[in-house]
């Protein structure tokens, strides 16, 4: 899984829910699984930091698999407490021995277990970001406020889910129960944080009454204020929640969407379940430019005051409402939502 993150920039949560070996692993092997990668994305600036003081090459210069391999051993010997140290150290190289690089296996060995104590925990969160991030933060906030947020991005999230509100809440909340689900209300509506239980695992999951998505990509769509008759475009389309999202909440038009590269769109496809009249239609639309022209739109998409949604993956989510007249579509349009 963390070979096709960085090599394909595949989302880990959809690998982690979709992935079809999970569906075969214990509860313990699947939560273990879990924590790994996930903790090896969190954690990956502190923990190449460790590895490049014995490697003493920089990380980014290794094989991606050598790479993967000490990252997910180094994860599990300096930032979990229940795994042995040879243990990490010993599926570390036997994981590298079942790849193309499997001659750096004494590679891996040494570095491992050679692998030095951690820095504290401020250091490590603040490796943890890129340091232009860091620099931009610096320029807007104090350093307090920096540390802050630093330490909160390096914190385990709660899983929220986000109930399709074209079913009644409580009937979708009772039939999860029955699978073993629990939810407790938020203060946004239709949306629920997940106690306990494996949602992806039901029936309602199945039937596209419930998904995951995080708390604070819920509260975009609403700020569109949706209604029958509007037309919704989203630039940034991947994996889609906030597209199906939008399809919920809006009328019976379609609503149209982007994806940001060429990788499937998993829950945009569960669009294709909301039992509307209409299906989303999908451009062939690249939304990795700055800069889009209007003239590059289908002439089915020209036409006045779309709802837009898009994001520069830093400062959060920007709505436009555009028109034909503006001919042109950049991140400095004037007539933000």
């Amino acid at each position: 899984m963390l070979l096709r993150v960085e090599t394909e920039g595949a989302f880990p949560a959809e690998l982690l829910h979709a992935h079809p070996r999970g569906e075969n692993l214990a509860e313990r092997d699947r939560a273990l699984t879990h924590e790994i990668v996930l903790g090896c994305l969190r954690w990956q600036g502190a923990i190449d930091a460790l590895i490049e003081q014995v490697a003493r090459r920089p990380v980014a210069g290794l094989d991606v698999e050598v790479r993967a391999a000490l990252r997910i051993g180094g994860y599990q010997m300096r930032f979990l407490d229940r795994i042995p140290d040879r243990a990490a150290v010993s599926e570390s190289v036997e994981l590298i021995k079942s790849s193309p690089r499997r001659g750096a296996s004494g590679f891996v060995n040494a570095v491992l277990r050679r692998l030095p104590a951690r820095e504290n925990r401020q250091q490590e969160a603040a490796r943890s970001h890129p340091a232009w991030l860091l620099e931009r933060w610096r320029k807007i906030f104090d350093e307090s406020t920096v540390q802050r947020i630093v330490e909160a991005n390096q914190s385990s999230p709660p899983s929220y889910l986000r109930m399709n509100r074209r079913y009644p809440a409580e009937e979708t909340l009772r039939r999860l129960a029955e699978e073993g689900v629990i939810a407790e209300p938020t203060d946004l509506p239709y949306a629920f944080l997940l106690v306990s239980g494996k949602p992806a695992a039901t029936a309602c999951w199945h039937e596209n009454r419930v998904r995951i998505q995080d708390l604070g990509s819920q509260m975009v769509v609403p700020l569109l204020d949706l209604h029958d008759g509007h037309r919704f475009l989203d630039l940034c389309a991947a994996p889609g929640g906030k597209t199906s999202q939008a399809a919920e909440i809006g009328g019976p038009g379609p609503p149209t969407f982007t994806c940001i590269d060429s990788r499937p769109c998993s829950a945009w496809r569960q669009c294709l379940l909301i039992q509307s009249p209409s299906t989303p239609r999908r451009l062939c639309l690249s939304a990795q430019r700055s800069i889009v022209s209007w003239s590059t739109f289908p002439a089915q998409v020209q036409e006045p005051w779309l709802a837009i949604r898009t994001s520069n993956g830093v400062c959060g989510p920007k709505i436009f409402r555009i028109s034909p007249r503006s001919r042109r579509l950049s991140s400095r349009t004037p007539s933000i939502v």
